[in-house]
């Protein structure tokens, strides 16, 4: 069982302060559209980056027809600020998973501990070490009032 040290005061503190500064600075950037802007958005198939880029190239196909009705500079801004919300969302995507694997490390290292101590327990409360069945008898009950339905 390899043996991890528990993340310094400091640096938790560190780490939830730079989440605050991330939070504060892409707040204007990442904020979510109104419903207006949500409903104006077609209903197709594809997604909405490919949809866009294909509506851009027919209007740069038909210049004359439509170039006037299109704000190509807000669509050229828009998808930039995609790609760069999307490298951080995929970022952080990662720290996620992780922390994800990390927790669930800690959980798995809690229950095996927790089951050796109670298999230890059990077998010290059949071998009649003193006071062993009453600590047995105690995880029992905490067994059984948290999961009815397993054993013991």
């Amino acid at each position: 069982m390899k043996k991890r040290n528990p993340i310094p005061a400091e640096n938790l503190q560190a780490a939830m302060q730079a989440l605050e500064q991330i939070q504060a600075i892409l707040s204007r950037s990442a904020s979510k559209p109104d419903n207006r802007q949500f409903n104006s958005t077609p209903e197709t198939g594809e997604s909405l980056d490919s949809y866009a880029n294909r509506i851009l190239e027919e209007l740069l196909d038909n210049l004359g027809i439509s170039l006037a009705l299109a704000d190509v500079e807000q669509h050229e801004t828009d998808s930039d600020q995609e790609s760069t919300l999307l490298s951080i969302f995929h970022a952080l995507k990662e720290l996620q998973t992780k922390l994800e694997d990390t927790i669930t490390w800690h959980r798995t290292e809690a229950y095996l501990f927790a089951l050796s101590y109670h298999n230890s327990v059990k077998e010290a409360a059949k071998a009649n070490v003193p006071g062993a069945k009453e600590i047995n008898d105690e995880l029992n009950k905490i067994l059984w009032e948290n999961n009815p339905d397993g054993d013991s």
